[in-house]
C-alpha cells in the first residue's frame, strides 16, 4: 500500500486550494467584465469570431458615420435647391404677369426689379459653401465659386466654374454600404445652365442669371410681348432641369436611408454575434462562482480541521 506522507498531503491540498481560488478569480473578472473569452488560450475559436465580428462591427459603424456626412451635406444641398424652387416659381408667376399686354412701363419696370431681387438671391444660394468652406454646387472644383462674373471675356453676368467635363463628376463620393458609393457634390450647371459655352462657335453660356439680365432689360425697355414670351420660356426651362436635378438629389438621399437600413440590420446580427463568441453568460457564471465559494469554504474548514490533528490526539 502508498503511504501519503504528511508533506505530500499538505502540497497536494495546497495545490488544490490554490486552483480553486484562481477559478473563482477568473469568474468573478469574467462577470465584473462581462466577456468570458479574453485571451486565445480561453477558446481560440471564440476569440477570432469574436474579433471578426468586432471589424465588421467598426466598419459598419464607419459607414454609417459617412452617411451621416452625406446626409448633411445632401440635406443642405437639397435646402438650396428648394428655395431655388420657391424663387423659380415667384419668377415664373412674374414672367406671366410681364406678358400681360395690358401693363404699363411702370408695372413692368416694378416687376424687373422684383425678377432683380431673386437674381441675386439665386446666386447666393448656389454659391453656398458647406461647413468645411467648399463651394455645395462646383462639383470637382470644391475651392472655386459655383457662378461668377469674367470681366475679362466681356461676359458681365456670372457663368458656371465647376467641373462637368469629367463623366461622373460632381465632387467627393463616399462609401455608405458594401461597395456602395454615393457622390456628395451637386453640380449647379445641372440646375442653372441651359447652354454651355462653345468658345469655337462663339456662343456664350445661357444660364438662369443670363435670362434674368434679359428679362429685367427686356421690361426695363418695355419690349414686345413676344420677346418677353421667349425669354419665359427659357426661363421654364431652367426651371425644369433645376427639378430634375432636385428629383436626382432625392435618388441619392433614398439611398442612403436604404444603405443605413442595411448596415443598421448587419451591425444588430454582428453584435449579437460579438456577444455569443465573447461574453459571459452571467446567470451562469455567478451560479458557478456561488457554488465555487460554498465548496472553497467546505475544502478549507475540512483542510483546516484535518490540519490540526495530531498522532497524539489518537493516544489515549
Amino acid at each position: 500500500m502508498m503511504r501519503v506522507s504528511t508533506l505530500q498531503y499538505f502540497q497536494g491540498n495546497i495545490g488544490k486550494l490554490t486552483d480553486m481560488q484562481a477559478r473563482l478569480s477568473n469568474l468573478q473578472n469574467q462577470i465584473s467584465s462581462g466577456v468570458e473569452v479574453q485571451k486565445p488560450s480561453d477558446d481560440p475559436s471564440r476569440l477570432f469570431q469574436g474579433i471578426q465580428a468586432q471589424r465588421g462591427i467598426n466598419r459598419g459603424e464607419q459607414l454609417n458615420r459617412n452617411i451621416s456626412f452625406a446626409r448633411n451635406q445632401l440635406e443642405q444641398a437639397d435646402g438650396a435647391l428648394g428655395q431655388a424652387t420657391n424663387n423659380m416659381l415667384e419668377i415664373k408667376f412674374r414672367m406671366v404677369q410681364a406678358a400681360n399686354g395690358t401693363l404699363s412701363a411702370s408695372d413692368r419696370s416694378s416687376i424687373a426689379i422684383t425678377l432683380q431681387a431673386m437674381r441675386e438671391e439665386l446666386l447666393q444660394l448656389f454659391n453656398q459653401k458647406d461647413v468645411s468652406g467648399r463651394y455645395l454646387f462646383s462639383g470637382t472644383e470644391e475651392e472655386q465659386a459655383t457662378f461668377e462674373s469674367d470681366p475679362a471675356s466681356g461676359v458681365a453676368y456670372p457663368v458656371y466654374q465647376g467641373q462637368t467635363a469629367a463623366a461622373g463628376a460632381g465632387g467627393l463620393s463616399v462609401e455608405v454600404g458594401a461597395g456602395v458609393f454615393v457622390r456628395l457634390g451637386v453640380l449647379g450647371s445641372d440646375s442653372m445652365v441651359l447652354q454651355v459655352a462653345d468658345p469655337l462657335a462663339g456662343t456664350p453660356e445661357v444660364n438662369v442669371f443670363s435670362l434674368l439680365d434679359d428679362a429685367v432689360s427686356l421690361l426695363n425697355g418695355n419690349a414686345p410681348i413676344d420677346d418677353i414670351r421667349a425669354v419665359a420660356g427659357q426661363l421654364d426651362e431652367v426651371f425644369e432641369k433645376l427639378q430634375n436635378s432636385r428629383a436626382a438629389l432625392g435618388i441619392r438621399m433614398a439611398a442612403l436611408d436604404a444603405n443605413e437600413a442595411i448596415n443598421d440590420a448587419e451591425l444588430t446580427s454582428l453584435s449579437q454575434l460579438k456577444r455569443d463568441s465573447l461574453d459571459v453568460d452571467a446567470a451562469q457564471a455567478i451560479s458557478e462562482l456561488v457554488q465555487g465559494q460554498a465548496q472553497m469554504q467546505a475544502f478549507q474548514l475540512s483542510y483546516s480541521n484535518i490540519a490540526k490533528l495530531s498522532l497524539f490526539n489518537f493516544i489515549t
